[in-house]
């Protein structure tokens, strides 16, 4: 029973207490992970990274069917002593679980080729299995190729439309300058309207077609307080004003920018070299008009 208003543990534990009664399941982006195709078709030259993911799916196969538990302890409000004692008990079930499944896997190695023709490393797996519950596995794809995927662009404009608008009128630039030799003129209404028209191209091969412009009308008391909402932008007006700002100066370069830009690049960088946190997946449309950020999967 609580005995003091500063016990937080007891907040603590009616906060997580709906996780002993929710069922504990593969998170969907492990699942995807066992039904991809090189999951599916192991060979001796496979990466290791799907050997160790087979050996998951088998493993998760069988009781209790959850993930190895982690040895990390959450952060909690705790005496030292119940602290520590829980940390043991977290430890000792991890390596049990460790084992399990490094036994798992080099049963599955003995009866086949093996990861590259042979075992995984040892470190390999003691990382594989303290970050099984955020496996992720990220294919690169040019930032480019969004334009001329018809079905990711359908979806990234339904979704994100400013974020596609910003991304295509950069694209539009890049295709400009390829053409042409040059960038546009700042402010030259022949040079935007070529980039509009091929920003246009790309969304209607995705079936968009431009929305209807509203229709004038008197206005009733009704009507007048509709129209003091904020009205919301279509994805024509969101590449319309992308467009003009590129166009207006299309090789300026505000320091601000930059410093954000290369704070941002670094950051991703990094994320990739120590394979720890979760990289961007898809193009990261950055429009610092209006402050936002969107993420546009490719």
């Amino acid at each position: 029973m609580k005995k003091k208003d500063d016990e937080e543990n007891f907040d603590e534990a009616v906060a997580q207490a709906y996780k002993a009664w929710t069922n504990t399941v593969v998170p969907s982006e492990v699942e995807a992970l066992f039904n991809d195709p090189a999951t599916k078709n192991l060979t001796a030259n496979s990466d290791p990274f799907f050997h160790l993911v087979h050996a998951l799916q088998v493993y998760t196969s069988q009781p209790p069917h959850t993930l190895p538990l982690s040895a990390t302890l959450p952060d909690m409000k705790s005496d030292t002593k119940s602290y520590i004692h829980l940390q043991r008990l977290y430890k000792e079930q991890a390596a049990e679980d460790k084992a399990r499944f490094t036994d798992i896997l080099r049963g599955l190695e003995a009866g086949s080729a093996g990861a590259g023709g042979g075992a995984v490393a040892l470190e390999m797996v003691d990382d594989f299995v303290k970050n099984a519950h955020a496996l992720r596995l990220i294919r690169g794809k040019k930032w480019t190729g969004l334009a001329d995927d018809v079905e990711a662009l359908t979806l990234a404009r339904e979704m994100a439309p400013s974020a596609v608008a910003t991304h295509l009128s950069l694209s539009a630039l890049y295709a400009f300058e390829g053409k042409n030799g040059r960038l546009p003129k700042p402010g030259d209404g022949p040079d935007r309207e070529e980039m509009t028209a091929w920003v246009k191209a790309r969304l209607t091969a995705t079936g968009w077609a431009p929305e209807p412009e509203p229709e004038d009308s008197a206005m009733t008391g009704a009507d007048e307080e509709e129209e003091a909402l904020p009205k919301e932008i279509t994805l024509w007006e969101h590449v319309t004003n992308a467009v003009g700002e590129v166009s207006r100066a299309p090789g300026a370069e505000l320091p601000t920018t930059a410093a954000l830009m290369g704070g941002m690049v670094a950051q991703e960088v990094i994320k990739v070299i120590t394979k720890q946190y979760i990289p961007i997946n898809g193009v990261c449309a950055v429009d610092l008009v209006s402050s936002t950020t969107g993420t546009v999967k490719v």
